[in-house]
């Protein structure tokens, strides 16, 4: 069947797969899988949280660890620690992190309003949000190219996806008034068009 790839999908669910990555200071960066859900989708509910317990926050986040879950809301609200076969468990522990007490758009405001030499980044500065937005990017990428029935192989350096082979094709379902027109598109050629599409190409700005 054909997949209508022009519009979001009501719900979806994507995963991501992480190789061994180099160690960050004395932190272990193992294989990691990380799963997104949205449109209602939900996880598993995990083993050990009480009958009415609800994860907190907008989003709802959960990390499984080797001893435990720790379960919160976005930006990392309404934290939960649950360890494997206890009970929920909400400790007190030092801060180490700066908060942003307003919004992250005016903590970016706000060191851009800094000078250079004493500037404090912002919580969520390009060199944090820039791969996270890759990251999420390629989510919609993957559900774009769900037509060809495949886990995409992601070089993250040269922004291309390795395992798409030339003349390799793909159908979509182009929504019309009156029915839907079934296309097949060239996959290497539709696949870099959505990684890198010339919105503004050939626009000059007089000043």
């Amino acid at each position: 069947t054909a997949i209508n790839t022009q519009g979001a999908p009501v719900s979806s669910m994507v995963h991501y797969e992480f190789p061994k990555r180099p160690k960050a200071g004395k932190v272990n960066m193992p294989k990691l899988t990380v799963t997104w859900y949205d449109g209602g989708l939900l996880p598993k509910r995990p083993e050990g949280i009480p009958d009415g317990e609800i994860i907190k926050g907008k989003n709802g986040i959960i990390f499984h660890g080797t001893k435990g879950k720790l379960i919160c809301g976005n930006y990392g609200s309404g934290w939960t620690l649950l360890p494997y076969g206890g009970e929920l468990n909400r400790p007190s522990f030092p801060q180490t992190q700066p908060r942003v007490t307003t919004s992250h758009e005016m903590d970016f405001v706000r060191a851009c309003k800094e000078s250079a030499a004493n500037r404090v980044l912002p919580c969520s500065n390009f060199e944090y949000s820039g791969p996270l937005t890759e990251m999420v990017v390629m989510g919609n990428l993957a559900i774009r190219l769900q037509g060809l029935y495949k886990k995409l192989m992601w070089d993250g350096e040269n922004m291309r996806i390795t395992n798409i082979n030339a003349g390799e094709t793909f159908k979509v379902a182009n929504g019309i008034p009156g029915g839907e027109r079934m296309l097949t598109l060239d996959a290497q050629a539709t696949a870099q068009e959505y990684i890198q599409h010339e919105y503004h190409n050939g626009w000059t700005l007089n000043v």
